[in-house]
């Protein structure tokens, strides 16, 4: 017997479907062989593992024991947590924040009384160098300017 039909005939062994002569075989390359030795030993030791982890009783408390631990981990507490103050701040800070910012927004883009007696004198002063100057174009773009509105 090889090595190779010595590892294809190790399942066949531990399923009990050799013959006699087969496992005799098997013994005395075994005897001869340190490799398939050791591989003869890791598959009797496999199947005697199996063998006794049939035969085990399983925790009865074990399933408690995992959920207890799920519970633990993924479980939201009822109570709220010590500290809300953080979560209730951060909308109330950003409404203010927006608040200030249309209030100041809307006081620099007013037009103050300063500003607009400023454009009337300018209009003023204009329509007076108009005067001085007479400049027909002027005068034929006021009356154009007239009659659309």
């Amino acid at each position: 017997m090889t090595c190779k039909d010595f590892i294809r005939s190790l399942e066949e062994r531990h399923d009990r479907n050799l013959t006699e002569p087969e496992r005799l075989d098997m013994d005395r390359h075994s005897q001869e062989c340190a490799s398939c030795r050791n591989q003869l030993a890791v598959m009797e030791k496999l199947g005697s593992f199996i063998a006794d982890s049939k035969n085990a009783t399983p925790n009865p408390f074990i399933s408690t024991r995992i959920l207890q631990r799920l519970e633990a981990e993924f479980a939201f507490p009822d109570a709220p947590k010590k500290y809300p103050w953080p979560l209730l701040l951060k909308p109330v800070a950003l409404t203010l924040a927006l608040a200030a910012g249309l209030l100041i927004g809307t006081l620099t883009t007013r037009p103050s009384s300063e500003t607009a007696q400023v454009e009337n004198q300018d209009a003023v002063q204009f329509d007076e160098l108009k005067k001085d100057l007479f400049i027909q174009e002027f005068v034929d773009e006021d009356k154009k300017i007239s009659l659309i509105h």
